[in-house]
């Protein structure tokens, strides 16, 4: 279970996030949902351990959160060294989370039909196209496996393509997955087809949570912009 119970920060005096409760019960996928400049990236950094809240706290499973049980993927792609192989980037940041070589290989066979990286195992990470290097960028997040899985804008600047083989990567590795997923992003039409629920963050505030159930894409977003313009009312946040 994911807790966070009050989170605030504040840069230079700017409120950036105000007041942030929410808990997740299940193994789920689930968005932090909004505009960008409205302190999604900076909950990610609190969550992931990588800067401090004002006030607050972030339990995982009734614990505080330890940097092996979480991993995170920021927007951008220097999220792994550029000068070596895609297969030594994996191999590293696993052992930096306490994993060995032969479970990497493990995950990397028992995935491969989800991830078809195999070509690319063996090319220097530098080498790689932006879509090529934002997916293996995403594997090597999922390949710790994490307690917690992190993205920030994984899907920006991806072609149609990448961003399908993105979906496909994230939700087939998830359903065999005993973690939980969060994906902060602006874009909806990509999540829409990737979360289960959605915690929409305007302004450092939460404004509102709900799930997608059986909502078509065109409903999602009339309760988001509804959530946006203040047309609703908050409702429960505890998935």
């Amino acid at each position: 279970m994911l807790v966070l119970n009050n989170i605030n920060k504040s840069f230079k005096n700017i409120e950036v996030l105000k007041n942030i409760s929410f808990i997740v019960k299940e193994n789920k996928i689930f968005a932090f949902l909004g505009p960008n400049g409205v302190g999604k990236t900076t909950l990610i950094k609190i969550i992931s351990g990588l800067i401090s809240a004002d006030s607050g706290t972030v339990l995982l499973n009734d614990k505080k959160i330890s940097m092996d049980k979480i991993s995170t993927m920021f927007d951008g792609s220097r999220n792994l060294y550029w000068n070596i192989s895609v297969r030594e980037n994996f191999y590293y940041f696993a052992a930096l989370k306490g994993r060995f070589k032969k479970e990497v290989d493990y995950l990397l066979e028992k995935n491969k039909e989800i991830f078809q990286i195999d070509n690319l195992l063996d090319k220097k990470y530098g080498e790689l196209s932006l879509g090529q290097k934002q997916i293996v960028a995403v594997i090597n997040t999922l390949l710790s496996s994490p307690e917690l899985a992190c993205f920030d804008e994984p899907s920006n600047g991806l072609d149609i393509y990448y961003a399908e083989k993105l979906i496909n990567i994230i939700s087939s590795y998830a359903k065999n997955a005993n973690n939980k997923i969060i994906i902060s992003s602006h874009d909806i039409n990509f999540l829409y087809k990737v979360v289960d629920d959605f915690i929409v963050i305007n302004k450092g505030e939460i404004i509102g949570e709900f799930s997608k159930n059986n909502l078509s894409l065109e409903e999602v977003t009339a309760k988001y912009l509804e959530l946006l313009e203040g047309k609703n009312e908050k409702v429960s946040k505890c998935f």
